[in-house]
């Protein structure tokens, strides 16, 4: 009797450190960055970012100058920026909002001055944008 119960409970610890063993060697840490350059431009990397991962960067934009975002996203992965003035309470709208899939290239006509961005995932993400005053 106690040999079976000593196999049972070896046979569970097997069985235990073989899923955990499956699930380390089969998951892909989610990465979402967002890096505020010194240039003043914004990097963003993410790979298999979830839903709703998010971060804020910020932008000079001087005269002349537009708001230049270039998306190098995988298949099935959508971003938002959204663009506010730089000191932001409960009550700031926003300005401009945009959605990035895929390989895209836009420029915005936006008035001079300082603006925070907010990035968030709106479907599980993959890839890289660049932000930046040109």
């Amino acid at each position: 009797m106690k040999k079976n119960i000593l196999i049972i409970i070896l046979l569970v610890v097997a069985i235990l450190i073989a899923i955990c063993f499956f699930i380390r060697t089969n998951h892909t840490s989610s990465i979402f960055n967002v890096i505020n350059n010194e240039d003043g431009s914004i990097a963003i990397n993410a790979q298999k970012a979830g839903k709703n991962a998010s971060g804020i960067g910020y932008i000079t934009i001087e005269e002349g100058q537009k708001l230049e975002v270039r998306s190098n996203l995988n298949d099935n992965s959508s971003i938002k920026i959204e663009v506010l003035p730089k000191n932001i309470d409960a009550t700031t709208k926003v300005l401009m909002e945009e959605i990035f899939t895929a390989i895209d290239a836009r420029e915005f006509e936006l008035p001079s001055g300082d603006y925070t961005i907010r990035i968030t995932v709106e479907k599980n993400a993959t890839g890289s944008m660049d932000i930046k005053a040109k």
